[in-house]
């Protein structure tokens, strides 16, 4: 499975002591491209992509603050979780895990559709 592989890819590379940001952003987003290809979802997928590109400025610093605050086990936790919640078709948790993934963006994610911010 290649959410699979990608988180433990993601895993590995926040246990190591020298991992740069750049190298956490894109293991990363290797694996939120595995979770957006899963969904079979054209439209899901280009729109990730548009989110990934102007995002990937403060997606930087958010990793260098999760860094410095010796958060890289929560991040695992974090990503685990919504491994989890996908692989195991946990409908009800989605939209708790979805918004754990925001904690250093300050968006809120409305279950009805919609964000707040």
């Amino acid at each position: 499975q290649k959410i699979e592989e990608a988180f433990q890819n993601l895993k590995k590379l926040l246990e190591k002591d020298d991992s740069t940001p750049d190298e956490l952003l894109n293991a990363d987003i290797a694996f939120h491209d595995a979770v957006s290809a899963a969904t079979h979802n054209v439209l899901f997928q280009k729109v990730y992509s548009i989110i990934l590109r102007l995002s990937r400025e403060s997606r930087i610093m958010e990793l260098n603050e999760i860094i410095a605050n010796n958060e890289k086990p929560e991040m695992i936790e974090t990503h685990r979780n919504e491994k989890d919640v996908i692989l195991q078709r946990k409908k009800d948790n989605i939209y708790e895990e979805v918004q754990s993934g925001y904690k250093y963006f300050d968006i809120k994610i409305n279950p009805r559709g919609g964000r707040d911010i």
